[in-house]
Parts: structure tokens; sequence; C-alpha cells
């Protein structure tokens, strides 16, 4: 059979995550995921799976926001309180990509979720991503156990966070949902 043009499967490569190329992808400034997504919807993406999550906010102060900070001719105390108040207010790359989430409905982003016990592998906690995008996207669960043998011989049709009680489609579940309408 031929390859299917249906599917299109975006990857991070070794070189993207390497130290000469842009390192640690959850570092990864989140414009360059918000021009991804715009970049793909354009292209006509039906569906937008992220195969990962965005449990933490991004962090530090742009050079462009320091040296707006400065421009505007404060004291040093003032520099210092400017600075302090940007870091307490949800990061501008966070609200971008939250914006550019907002504006579809067609995107699906892992929660990530963690075992809680050593004896038994499935009783399963959640770390919810960033609330600013949660109520934007599709949340869903990728995780998946292997037999006593270590073979992964099915996946979960939706995984149950068992401190919280709270339920998530598998990835591949939610992506067919979208899809199909």
């Amino acid at each position: 059979n031929e390859p299917s043009d249906e599917i299109v499967i975006v990857g991070i490569d070794a070189y993207s995550i390497s130290d000469e190329g842009l390192g640690r992808f959850y570092d990864w400034s989140r414009s360059y995921y918000g021009t991804l997504i715009e970049n793909l919807e354009n292209a006509g993406a039906k569906v937008i799976a992220f195969d990962m999550t965005f449990v933490n906010t991004s962090q530090g102060i742009p050079e462009a926001d320091l040296f707006e900070i400065a421009k505007s001719g404060p004291t040093l105390e003032e520099y210092f309180e400017q600075t302090i108040a940007y870091l307490g207010s949800p990061h501008p790359e966070d609200l971008q990509m939250a914006e550019v989430l907002e504006k579809y409905g067609n995107i699906t982003i892992n929660e990530w979720l963690r075992s809680t016990s050593e004896v038994n592998e499935k009783e399963i906690e959640n770390i919810p991503m960033l609330e600013l995008f949660r109520e934007k996207v599709h949340g869903t669960a990728a995780l998946v156990f292997g037999d006593e043998d270590d073979v992964i011989r099915r996946i979960p049709f939706e995984i149950t966070d068992s401190v919280t009680g709270e339920t998530w489609p598998a990835l591949s579940r939610k992506v067919v949902e979208l899809y199909f309408g």
C-alpha cells in the first residue's frame, strides 16, 4: 500500500535537542510551538496532537522586555520592582501560546501521568499541565504498561488518576474522535 497523506507526524530530531541545536525540548520557547500550530492549521490540519505536555511555566525575561523596562528610565529600585512584577505575571510566551491554543478546537496535549506505587505501577496520579493551557485543549494520556514480561500488548482506552478519580482518554482515541468529529 502507498503511504497515506492523511497523517503527518512532525518529530523532534536528535540534532534539535542537542547542545548544537535548540537544547532540551522542554526549554524551547513556547513561540516555537505556537508557530508550529499556526503553520499546521494554515496547512489544513484536522487534528494536532502533542505527545508531550507543558507542566512548567516559561522562565526568564527576554532581553527585549528587559530593555523596555530599562528604557522607561526607572531608578534601580523601580527597575527591580518592575522586573519582579514581570516575573510574577504569566510569562508572555505562555500567554502567546494560550492565545494560539484558544483559536482552534482541534488540539490535544498529554497530561503528565506518573505511577504512585512501586508495587502497582498502574496506580496513577496526574501532574497537570499549565492551567493557562488546560482549558483550551483536549487533555489526553499516553501512558502504557508492559505485561509481566514487559511486552506491550494493549494500550488503555482511558487512564484514571487513582488519587482524584479524574479520567483522560488515550491520545490515540482522542485523535480519532477529533478527526471524525
